[in-house]
């Protein structure tokens, strides 16, 4: 008997065949046995490679791990304005829709803008990006513009062509 105190002998595997415990380690000794599985009360010592000890288990379970990264999500996308509003449409009356109004205007197809959301600028003082139209021909054209503003109101705006 080793200090842990399990004696050595044959014990019963997972897959139901037999593996000689030495008392100190499992040894690659195997057997096939045709008996019943033994009661729970007489079961083997631990195979280490089959089952973790409760001390290994005990990292984070995936769900902790997903309703970690989604809190996450909702952070990060809260915090860079994800959720404070469609940019690509915004309310009507702001300086922004005003600005992108008198843009459309001044290009000759206007139902075809596209305003780029993510080359928009917009300062306390003016308003710029660039908008995709097609022309008189139907082929698509790349402009810039850049409106004035004070407050809400759009005073000047200028529209070129890329």
């Amino acid at each position: 008997m080793s200090d842990g105190g399990v004696e050595e002998g044959w014990y019963r595997t997972k897959d139901g065949r037999e593996r000689y415990w030495d008392g100190d380690a499992w040894t690659d000794q195997y057997r096939e046995d045709d008996d019943e599985p033994p009661e729970p009360a007489d079961r083997s010592p631990r195979d280490e490679k089959s089952e973790p000890s409760k001390e290994e288990s005990k990292g984070s379970s995936p769900w902790t791990i997903l309703v970690f990264a989604v809190a996450a999500i909702v952070v990060f996308a809260c915090c860079n304005g994800v959720f404070s509003g469609d940019d690509d449409e915004p309310s009507s009356g702001s300086a922004l829709t005003s600005c992108r109004n008198m843009v459309k205007a001044q290009i000759k197809n206007p139902s075809t803008a596209d305003f780029a959301v993510l080359d928009t600028t917009i300062t306390d003082t003016s308003i710029s990006g660039e908008v995709t139209a097609e022309n008189d021909f139907g082929a698509e054209k790349t402009l810039r513009y850049h409106c004035t503003i004070s407050g809400d109101t759009v005073t000047d705006v200028t529209v070129n062509q890329l």
